[in-house]
């Protein structure tokens, strides 16, 4: 899944880039504040942020600037009806990815975005593993877990967890076998029941059936 993430104050423009863009496999959302478009960055991860030069509150150049300090690989695509190249330098000085104009076609904004994106599948397919039975993604470089749209909250320890089952379907484990994986043994005394708690704990905030109980063994995730 690619998160991207829109910015505009013209609600209407940028709920049609919206519709234009949308794709199985992409979630998208729109911010129409910059200031809350920021805190969102800050929350969530996204592969992808397509914002407009001029807005209240904040200009577009100051939002990518802050937003590259925090992640500076975000992969950024400025839209815009004022073409004046002082603007375009500093935008491409902050490694703005494409500067367009807000006059060019959707079919070739698309383009562009599907561009960029194909230049992260590669990297993308190394970090992502997900579930189509259960909708989930999860993203083993920023420890991200959603289920569909929605940013799921799970502690580091958990998402290890969780990523194993999603690396390894359809095979199961012991307890011992997950705690020789994901726990340094030699300096860590672990109870087996450990386990127990975080796979509750994965169910009931993940709210799947996926990952299943085998009396006697362990766990496996049946998919």
């Amino acid at each position: 899944m690619y998160n991207i993430l829109l910015v505009d104050d013209d609600r209407e423009y940028i709920d049609t880039i919206k519709l234009a863009i949308a794709t199985p496999g992409y979630r998208i959302v729109t911010e129409y504040n910059p200031i809350e478009a920021l805190s969102r960055f800050t929350r969530e991860s996204y592969d992808l942020v397509v914002t407009d030069y001029k807005m209240e509150n904040i200009d577009g150049l100051r939002l990518i600037k802050t937003m590259k300090e925090i992640r500076p690989t975000v992969k950024i695509i400025m839209l815009t009806g004022y073409q004046a190249e002082d603007i375009e330098h500093i935008a491409l000085n902050l490694k703005v990815d494409f500067f367009l104009s807000k006059e060019k076609s959707l079919e070739m904004i698309n383009h562009y975005v599907l561009r960029i994106l194909r230049d992260e599948s590669s990297r993308k397919e190394e970090t992502l593993f997900c579930s189509e039975a259960e909708g989930i993604t999860a993203d083993s470089k920023g420890y991200d877990v959603y289920k569909g749209e929605r940013h799921i909250e799970l502690t580091k320890k958990e998402f290890e967890v969780l990523l194993h089952f999603l690396r390894h379907k359809n095979r199961a484990f012991s307890r011992d076998e997950i705690i020789a994986e994901l726990w340094t043994t030699e300096i860590e005394e672990i109870d087996p029941r450990v386990i127990d708690v975080h796979i509750r704990r994965i169910r009931e905030k993940l709210q799947i059936s996926s990952l299943v109980s085998i009396r006697g063994v362990g766990y496996k995730w049946n998919e």
